[in-house]
């Protein structure tokens, strides 16, 4: 049996716990001994970091990440005239996908040491330090928002915001530290499938390179002006 720091009883095997009702009507949440022997504080609300929906979340991000690093690099290198359908529409996928993984970040706890702490403050302030922000501004809908504006609104952004885009979209593509993290992440998750991910990872990151090396011979084909292939 383990009890909080109140007095709260809570009858708790490896592995289990058990919620104790306080005497004002709120549910008082018990320690648990996990069992790898770390100490979690049980939520019915925060999703637990080493949980297959954290891992489910991670892989939707990881993908939406990828493409995200695609669809940037395209969009600085031919401009708005000539991007196709399906990266207007993934763009606007991905950015929304890698924002509702913003507030599923939040909601996930952390781990302390030994510990998991299954609390809201605290995995707000430890996301708020390592990568709130990078997550925000690689997950700005720039796309989408360029697109509508012109699409239903029938008129073109004026010409001194276009250059912010610009540095948005290349801002953008620093979710490659993102994928980093997430990917190292899985190798340590999955032990067992550690050869098929990197073999994954590899072959995805070696397109990606290709393709925006490819983007960058186009940028500079563009900066001087001449006629640059079609995509």
């Amino acid at each position: 049996k383990i009890a909080n720091d109140q007095g709260l009883t809570g009858q708790s095997a490896r592995g289990h716990c058990d919620d104790t009702e306080t005497s004002s009507g709120q549910t008082a949440i018990a320690r648990k001994v996990g069992e790898d022997g770390s100490k979690v504080v049980a939520s019915r609300i925060l999703i637990h970091p080493h949980s297959d929906l954290r891992a489910s979340l991670d892989f939707v991000s990881l993908i939406s990440g990828f493409f995200t690093l695609f669809v940037s690099t395209f969009f600085l290198a031919f401009g708005w005239a000539e991007i196709p359908a399906f990266c207007l529409i993934g763009a606007g996928i991905s950015d929304s996908i890698l924002i509702v993984d913003i507030g599923s970040k939040i909601l996930t706890g952390v781990e302390i040491g030994s510990d998991v702490r299954m609390n809201l403050v605290a995995s707000f302030l430890q996301y708020a330090r390592t990568w709130l922000c990078l997550d925000v501004i690689t997950s700005l809908p720039v796309v989408m928002a360029v697109y509508l504006t012109e699409k239903f609104a029938n008129t073109t952004l004026p010409e001194y915001i276009m250059p912010w885009i610009y540095l948005i979209l290349a801002f953008k593509c620093l979710r490659v530290l993102r994928i980093g993290q997430t990917s190292s992440v899985f190798l340590e998750r999955y032990k067992d499938w550690t050869l098929m991910i990197s073999l994954a990872l590899l072959t995805t990151c070696s397109l990606l390179t290709v393709h925006t090396l490819g983007c960058i011979w186009i940028g500079l084909i563009r900066a001087h002006d001449a006629p640059p292939p079609s995509p």
